[in-house]
């Protein structure tokens, strides 16, 4: 199996053996989403769903202290000191290097995401590890809404991701108070799936994503597609359900899954 590596300004780029990492490389500013990173990424994000079914797994991670601290605040403090006489819109939908849509990307992709938080996730950041499917997190992670702190309401996502995970009052405190929490804070409150050891993060990421990877790759898009796109009513959710097995019900990896059941054998998937 052939393996991918690279490297950008902002980030490294790893694929082998079924699951792909993309490490977020600005460590001087806590990982801060500058344009040139949110570029970088969606070009990363679309080569992962891209060799979807070999790739069947992505760990999204950070470099040094921080997974992620949210937008650059040094273009926007240029962008509201500049003299400008056009005014100034909240965001652009068609823009691919926009911050707030990274979250929308990375749920987009065929593969569950692990975010592997090493660090400081904050504002943008949180929105772009809550955007992930499961969350394992350093014991030095740091989590916060802090939108707050600076004018804003809560963006890149994180209004509906985050209360996905945490109760109504959780998200206001975060969401008014802008406070930032530790690592065992979230897991209590259930944003993050597992705190290991520093120097335990990427292990227990990885065995993870093999354990995932195992599995038979149209089902684990299609359990994602069934995990993130909202039903209201329950009829409606088994009607979905049962339209997202339709891929899997007749696949070469579903009478595989079987046949391995009846012999009493570890399966081979090929997503087909």
């Amino acid at each position: 199996m052939g393996t991918a590596t690279y490297a950008t300004l902002t980030l490294d780029f790893a694929d082998a053996d079924h699951i792909a990492t993309i490490t977020l490389r600005r460590p001087e500013t806590l990982n801060a989403m500058s344009r040139d990173l949110v570029l970088e990424l969606r070009d990363a994000l679309d080569a992962v769903a891209a060799a979807f079914p070999v790739t069947r797994a992505l760990i999204l991670t950070g470099e040094g202290r921080g997974f992620c601290s949210g937008a650059d605040m040094r273009s926007m403090v240029a962008s509201v000191t500049a003299p400008s006489d056009t005014p100034r819109r909240a965001t652009d939908w068609d823009d691919r290097g926009n911050v707030v849509m990274l979250a929308a990307a990375v749920q987009a992709i065929p593969q569950p995401v692990i975010g592997a938080v090493n660090g400081v996730a904050v504002g943008g950041g949180l929105g772009l590890a809550c955007s992930c499917d499961i969350l394992i997190a350093s014991e030095e992670a740091r989590f916060g809404a802090v939108f707050v702190k600076r004018g804003l309401v809560p963006d890149t996502g994180s209004s509906v991701t985050l209360p996905r995970l945490v109760s109504a009052g959780v998200m206001a405190e975060m969401s008014f108070t802008g406070r930032i929490y530790d690592a065992a804070w979230a897991e209590r409150r259930g944003i993050v799936n597992e705190v290991v050891p520093a120097d335990q993060l990427m292990d227990a990421a990885r065995a993870l994503a093999c354990e995932i990877a195992a599995n038979p790759p149209l089902t684990l898009r299609n359990i994602k597609r069934v995990l993130h796109e909202p039903i209201a009513d329950l009829a409606g959710v088994i009607r979905h359900e049962s339209e997202s097995n339709g891929d899997s019900i007749d696949s070469a990896d579903r009478r595989e899954a079987l046949r391995a059941f009846a012999e009493k054998r570890a399966p081979a998937f090929h997503g087909r």
